[in-house]
């Protein structure tokens, strides 16, 4: 293969590796999943599973200290062993989503925005 090719093969690499880095990790799109992954884990990267409603009201402040906050703090809670979901119901501008964590319920409330499902609240069982 001719160097210049070689040249060109390796910076779109590159810009496809890069235009990738900028975007949000989504794990899922069906809520249930959403709901789940959020729920099993303590990355950081879960705060954007959250609205930005919910991310201000939890952490009480706004913006981008808003999701600081929460990528702070998501690091110290502890990981259930198991998290399955017992019922899942779509309605008609959201989705509602219950879990059995450690044998304990939790109920996540999801709604959908451009065209992904983001977690809008919890209720503990």
């Amino acid at each position: 293969m001719p160097r210049s090719r070689r040249m060109l093969l390796l910076v779109v690499a590159a810009t496809a590796l890069l235009a990738g880095c900028g975007q949000q990790h989504r794990v899922a799109e069906a809520p249930q999943d959403v709901a789940r992954h959020y729920v099993a884990t303590n990355a950081p990267a879960k705060c954007g599973l959250l609205t930005p409603e919910l991310l201000e009201q939890t952490t009480q402040r706004r913006g981008a200290a808003a999701r600081a906050a929460c990528e702070r703090n998501v690091q110290r809670l502890a990981t259930p062993g198991r998290v399955t979901v017992k019922e899942f119901e779509l309605r008609h501008r959201g989705a509602e989503v219950e879990l059995l964590t450690d044998d304990e319920e939790a109920r996540v409330m999801l709604v959908k925005r451009s065209g992904h499902w983001l977690i809008s609240g919890f209720e503990a069982g």
